[in-house]
């Protein structure tokens, strides 16, 4: 067993030497086949030292981020990423004998396809970036654009993604976070402002209305009571007088038609019980059709 062992290492040996012999061009200079693989395990050695190291010293830099700050958590991640894979790119060309002082031309030649065929790729992530460090939109927000409204979920070196309460998810460029408008329901604070319309029968008492109309949506559990619901007289119409029920909810995240259609429902019955009519249409009706 032993003399067999001994066989195959001979052998592993004169094909060693034998690939020394061979020499191709690279980098500008003669380089043996073995001295070129040697070269590559380094240097996937040293990719693989690197990811780790930069996994870990990752981890540590996200320690001293507020947990609840995801959107900068999220910024200083993917930068360190973007760091990280550069390095270790640069690092593995080094290693197995490419002249980085060569990578000018080619940085040149990636600059002109930026600028042209990955114009739009590159504004992504540039935006994506830009996103994190404004701030302007963060994981959690409740944000309407391109005609959808969501929740912010993630947000990526390209896209960010946005869920609505039906479950529909919606990828969007983060181009059109920077160059569109976006409505941020939760920027500042998450309170948003809804309102009803109802039109009451003709002579009814506008100052008694308004209060039935603010009690009952105070007697909403998604209502706040600060600042509180507010009735106003918005309109004189040929049916009646209109009124305009405003109130503030905390939850835009819940959706708006549960709340609208429990306000309206209160509505209608805090009516019925103060007896206080809804405007029947003004139509005045003759044989053949309506004029």
């Amino acid at each position: 067993m032993q003399t067999l062992d001994n066989q195959w290492i001979a052998l592993l040996g004169r094909i060693w030497h034998q690939l020394s012999g061979i020499t191709i061009a690279w980098g500008g200079k003669p380089v043996s086949l073995t001295g070129l693989m040697l070269s590559a395990v380094a240097a996937a050695v040293a990719l693989w030292l690197v990811w780790r190291l930069g996994r870990r010293l990752e981890r540590r830099l996200l320690a001293w981020v507020p947990p609840a700050d995801l959107s900068l958590r999220k910024m200083v991640s993917n930068a360190f990423r973007a760091l990280l894979a550069v390095v270790a790119a640069l690092l593995a060309l080094s290693m197995v004998g490419i002249d980085l002082t060569a990578l000018a031309v080619v940085s040149g030649a990636i600059g002109v396809g930026i600028g042209l065929g990955l114009q739009k790729l590159a504004s992504n992530y540039i935006s994506g970036f830009v996103i994190l460090a404004e701030r302007s939109v963060r994981i959690g927000d409740w944000v309407r654009v391109a005609g959808f409204e969501g929740q912010v979920t993630d947000i990526r070196a390209r896209c960010t993604t946005l869920r609505a309460n039906t479950g529909v998810e919606a990828v969007i460029p983060n181009e059109t976070l920077t160059v569109e408008r976006v409505e941020n329901l939760s920027l500042s604070d998450s309170l948003l402002w809804l309102s009803v319309d109802v039109v009451l029968a003709p002579g009814t008492n506008a100052a008694h209305a308004a209060q039935v109309l603010e009690a009952a949506a105070k007697g909403q559990t998604r209502v706040l009571q600060n600042p509180p619901p507010v009735a106003a007289l918005s309109e004189l119409t040929l049916d009646g007088p209109k009124f305009t029920l405003g109130f503030w909810i905390g939850d835009p995240q819940n959706g708006q038609l549960g709340v609208r259609a429990a306000v309206n429902q209160a509505v209608m019955d805090a009516l019925a019980q103060a007896g206080i009519g809804m405007a029947m249409p003004q139509r005045i009706w003759r044989q053949g059709g309506e004029v």
